[in-house]
């Protein structure tokens, strides 16, 4: 071989090594080997709490997790070969997995069944774990990454069974199996649960920040059928500080603390297993104390010991919305627009009313703030698309606002001032439930909803709509009050950034004058009082939300 062709074929395999098969075929990690970093173990006859796996592993790898999209929580940087590979020769319940090390780590778990299991920070700290809940006999790959690239870290893997009900085999519970058809009724189930020990397995393993300790077993195991519209779930009689964590037969788990609606929208038919959880108890600072004999104790960090029981708790299980968004008509108006209506602003007049009995942050949806009742105070239909809709109140005190619309729920508090206002930009044909809330429980309101799709249009102050009393009234709809349309006269100038405009006189309110008028939730209404003031001034609220 002469030296021309010697190059040409140097040439050749370079190519080959930089191409993109060979490329892509390096960038993934490698499952079902015969070979890791730090080692293999056999695991047989292992009972649940005995037989732990400790390894000391080092990261320190190029491979970059996050982009080859295994799972949501998979990231960190770690080597193509595992760190360390068990082999699972007799079944057990469940294994936890988890890392200890003074850096930050993660963790990529490949299953006997080909599942991806990932988690960072979930066991305290800067340590990861994950909890495997259906394992079976077969091999687990596991990776301890960096959280930052370029960083090796020293830690000690950790491998453990544990007891734990298996989802897909379990047919036992506390309070037993419950049956829901797709119309059960009656629409809302209660389960009573009996107070038993508390659980020793935390339920941070299965759902991150979900700070709880549950049993083995469930608390109950609801049997869903197919049709069913969703499950709305709470356990209002739950310990203060207590979780709810529900795992589906679609292998999800999910967590909300006990006192808020859990809902799950178009549940697939198939066993959801229940637990109520008894919360963890947060480390706490403990001062030093003066002794009787002179000295003091010294300061510092405790931590409460769980009780040893549950308390008796039950389990309510709904199948329809915290909110009537099937709703047709609203408890104020119910009105039909499209591009070009008029008149433009609509507007539906609140008498003077106490706010709703539910929370809306009970929805789960960023945003949504105050209280509001089940049925709309509006239903507003859509023909056509509209290139702005705003939806906004006007009042003299704190109100929010809440809306189910084409694309899922919007809420806002404090978009004008202390007036909450919504925009849909290419607002979709289709219904747009709408509540007003109030932001302080118990505080009595009188408001104006606005509907709108010129964007000049927006809160008028107290002083202008008090002027326009005598102007004339639109009538949206039999029942709904009269109130006089806005104009764009009436309306303030928006503000720009850097802009003062002078103030009125005002009375001061401090912090805690406005505090004490405000006293216990059934005392709310002195707030509007005092923040009325304040709104004059053009000045933040200072009392505290509660």
């Amino acid at each position: 071989m002469n030296l021309r062709t010697t190059l040409f074929t140097l040439l050749l395999a370079l190519a080959a090594l930089c191409s993109p098969a060979v490329a892509l075929a390096q960038d993934h990690l490698s499952i079902g080997g015969g070979t890791a970093n730090f080692g293999i173990r056999d695991l047989a006859n292992a009972r649940p709490n005995q037989g732990r796996i400790d390894v000391s592993v080092r990261t320190g790898g190029t491979l970059n997790v996050r982009p080859l999209n295994l799972h949501e929580r998979c990231l960190g940087w770690v080597t193509r070969e595992p760190d360390f590979i068990l082999r699972v020769l007799t079944p057990v319940p469940a294994l936890r997995v988890w890392v200890e090390s003074a850096r930050d780590t993660t963790l990529v778990v490949n299953t006997h069944d080909g599942r991806w299991k990932c988690d960072d920070d979930s066991a305290g700290a800067s340590n990861p774990q994950v909890l495997i809940d259906e394992t079976g006999v077969g091999q687990y790959d596991i990776w301890v990454g960096s959280y930052a690239r370029g960083v090796a870290v020293q830690g000690v893997l950790h491998v453990e069974p544990v007891a734990f009900a298996n989802p897909a085999s379990s047919t036992i519970a506390t309070a037993g199996i419950v049956e829901l058809p797709r119309n059960f009724t009656p629409e809302t189930r209660a389960i009573n649960v009996a107070a038993h020990p508390a659980g020793t397995l935390d339920a941070r393993w299965v759902v991150p920040n979900c700070w709880g300790r549950i049993t083995a077993m469930p608390d109950a195991i609801l049997r869903v059928g197919d049709g069913v519209p969703l499950l709305r779930m709470t356990a209002p009689q739950a310990d203060p500080g207590a979780y709810l964590v529900v795992r589906g037969p679609d292998r999800q788990w999910r967590c909300s603390q006990a006192n808020r609606p859990l809902t799950v929208e178009s549940p697939g038919a198939g066993n959801y297993h229940v637990w109520v959880a008894q919360q963890i108890p947060y480390p706490r600072y403990v001062p030093a104390r003066a002794l009787p004999d002179g000295g003091t104790t010294e300061a510092g960090v405790a931590t409460p010991e769980s009780p040893p029981t549950l308390g008796a708790s039950r389990i309510e299980v709904s199948r329809s919305p915290l909110l009537a968004t099937n709703a047709t008509s609203g408890s104020l108006a119910t009105q039909e627009i499209s591009p070009g209506f008029a008149p433009d602003p609509l507007n539906i007049a609140v008498a003077d009313r106490a706010p709703g009995p539910i929370r809306a942050e009970e929805l789960g949806v960023a945003g949504c703030i105050g209280f509001v009742n089940r049925q709309p105070d509006v239903v507003l239909r859509v023909q056509g698309t509209l290139s702005l809709l705003r939806v906004y109140a006007t009042s003299s005190v704190d109100t929010t606002l809440v809306v189910s619309g084409p694309g899922g729920w919007r809420c806002r508090d404090d978009a004008f001032g202390f007036n909450p206002g919504i925009d849909f930009t290419d607002a979709t044909a289709g219904q747009y439930s709408i509540w007003l809330g109030g932001y302080y429980e118990g505080a009595r309101h009188s408001a104006t909803i606005s509907i709108t799709a010129n964007p000049n249009q927006r809160p008028q102050d107290p002083a202008a709509a008090g002027a326009a009393a005598g102007a004339p009234a639109t009538t949206l709809a039999p029942g709904a009050a009269r109130v006089a349309p806005a104009t764009n006269a009436q309306l303030p100038t928006p503000s720009t950034t850097g802009a003062t405009t002078p103030n009125p006189p005002v009375t001061p309110v401090s912090v805690a004058t406005a505090n004490a008028q405000l006293g216990e939730p059934a005392a709310a209404s002195a707030a509007p009082t005092a923040n009325a003031a304040l709104r004059q001034a053009g000045r933040r609220r200072v009392i505290r939300r509660r």
